[in-house]
C-alpha cells in the first residue's frame, strides 16, 4: 500500500479514499457505524458506505441487503475481518503479524488494534431475511491519551506497531476493495475459503491445544478440545451481541 509522507501522523490523512465505484460514499463527522445504521433504517440501499476519521481512529461501515436468512448472513463480519487483515498486511512493517480474536477483534502482533461490528434491524428474526445488515470496522490509529503506549499489552495502535506513515484514507479504500473481493467469493462459492483464511489468523494454541473450525453456514466457531468427541459450538450472532472476546486466546 502506498504510504503518505505529508506529516507522518496517523489520523491526519493525506487525501480522500479511493473507494470502488460500486459504493455510495458518505463521509460522517461522528461515528460511521451509527450513521450507517441510521441510513439503512431510513432506506439506504446495499453498497452505502460511511466513513469517518474521528480523532485517533478510522471508522468504515457498509450497508448490506442480505439475500439469505439472517442466521446465514452474520458471517459478513468474518469476511470484513479478512478484508481488514488484507488491508493492514499490505501496509504493515516487515514481519508484523495480523491476527484475529473471536468473534470480532483485529490484532497486530498480538495486541488488539480494532474490531468489526454488525447490526440488523431491531426484532429481526434469525430464520428470516433481514431488510439490511450493517457491518463496520474501527481501527485505532493512535492512543487517545487515556492509555499510554505499552501500558496495556492487550491493546495497541497502528502508530505503536510501526504504521506511523500510513494514510488512513488509503487504508479505508483498501479495506473496501478487499471487502468486495471476499464478499464476491462468499456469494459465489460459499464460506469455505474465507473460513480457512480466517482460521489461519487465530493465535496458534500449539499441538496440545484445541482445534478450531467454522460452520460454513452460520460462521459459528467450533472448538474441539483434546479428548472431546464432539466440538463445542460458539454461536457467532450471540458472541457479537455480547461483544465477547473471552475466547480470544484460550478457545
Amino acid at each position: 500500500m502506498t504510504q503518505c509522507g505529508c506529516d507522518g501522523i496517523p489520523g491526519a490523512g493525506c487525501g480522500a479514499p479511493d473507494f470502488p465505484p460500486l459504493f455510495e460514499v458518505e463521509e460522517a463527522s461522528g461515528d460511521a457505524f451509527t450513521r450507517a445504521v441510521e441510513a439503512a433504517a431510513a432506506g439506504a440501499g446495499a453498497g452505502t458506505l460511511v466513513w469517518a476519521r474521528p480523532d485517533g481512529a478510522l471508522d468504515v461501515a457498509v450497508v448490506f441487503e442480505p439475500d439469505r436468512p439472517l442466521v446465514h448472513a452474520w458471517p459478513a463480519v468474518l469476511v470484513a475481518m479478512l478484508a481488514a487483515a488484507d488491508a493492514l498486511a499490505a501496509a504493515a512493517p516487515p514481519q508484523k503479524p495480523i491476527g484475529f480474536a473471536w468473534p470480532d477483534r483485529i490484532l497486530v502482533d498480538g495486541g488488539e488494534v480494532g474490531r468489526v461490528r454488525a447490526a440488523a434491524p431491531p426484532g429481526a428474526v434469525p430464520a428470516e431475511t433481514a431488510d439490511w445488515l450493517v457491518v463496520g470496522l474501527t481501527l485505532r490509529l493512535r492512543h487517545d491519551g487515556t492509555l499510554e503506549p505499552g501500558h496495556d499489552p492487550g491493546r495497541t495502535s497502528l502508530a505503536e506497531e510501526g504504521f506511523d506513515t500510513v494514510d488512513p484514507a488509503l487504508l479505508a479504500g483498501a479495506f473496501a476493495r478487499h471487502l468486495l473481493h471476499w464478499v464476491s467469493g462468499w456469494q459465489t462459492a460459499g464460506l469455505a475459503e474465507a473460513a480457512e483464511h480466517w482460521l489461519a489468523h487465530l493465535p496458534q494454541a500449539g499441538p496440545e491445544g484445541p482445534g478450531h473450525g467454522l460452520d460454513p453456514a452460520t460462521g459459528d466457531l467450533l472448538v474441539l478440545r483434546p479428548g472431546a468427541l464432539a466440538p463445542e459450538r460458539h454461536n457467532l450472532a450471540d458472541a457479537l451481541a455480547r461483544g465477547a472476546d473471552t475466547l480470544a486466546r484460550g478457545a
